[in-house]
């Protein structure tokens, strides 16, 4: 079945608070990615700089997936589970920050301000691209479970001892 046309005429401009929201939302997911690349790096002993080279702007759940083929090679199933765990919940979870960063944000519902409007790059019938929209609820979800889990991707690292103090050489 074919969904309806997306009524245009309920489309209102963006307000302070959904673009609060975004803006949140791209920093607590950028610094969740962040604490992902130095985790898989510390993991495989590199420092940031050999990190960055050898990881660059990889996705993060295809640097969650190099991790836990180092814990399988290793035989560590408590840290492989850990792993996929966290790989299938960023997955899950990233639906909104994906809209954000890769959608035209065209605004608000003007009958539900609290629902953000974007037009995405996907056909959905011949001459016609997507709709999508999305809950500032749903988007502020996903900030709280960024937040929480860039926690335990550093404690994850400062449990498995990965975070060792490093002499700057400029001093």
């Amino acid at each position: 079945m074919i969904a309806p046309p997306f009524p245009i005429d309920d489309i209102a401009p963006l307000t302070n608070r959904a673009r609060e929201v975004m803006l949140d939302l791209v920093l607590a997911w950028g610094e969740l990615d962040g604490a992902i690349s130095m985790l898989v790096a510390a993991s495989f002993g590199l420092d940031t700089t050999r990190g960055s080279i050898l990881l660059g702007r990889a996705a993060p759940p295809d640097k969650l997936l190099r991790l836990k083929r180092l814990y399988q090679a290793h035989g560590n199933a408590e840290m492989v589970k850990r792993v996929t765990d966290l790989r299938a919940a960023y997955e899950h979870h990233s639906a909104g920050r994906n809209l954000v960063a890769h959608s035209k944000c065209v605004g608000v519902r003007a009958s539900n301000p609290e629902h953000v409007v974007f037009a995405t790059f996907e056909v959905t019938t011949k001459g016609e691209l997507a709709i999508d929209e999305a809950p500032l609820s749903a988007m502020e979800h996903a900030i709280r479970w960024a937040k929480s889990h860039t926690k335990l991707c550093l404690k994850i690292a400062d449990d498995a001892g990965l975070f060792v103090p490093v002499k700057r050489t400029d001093e």
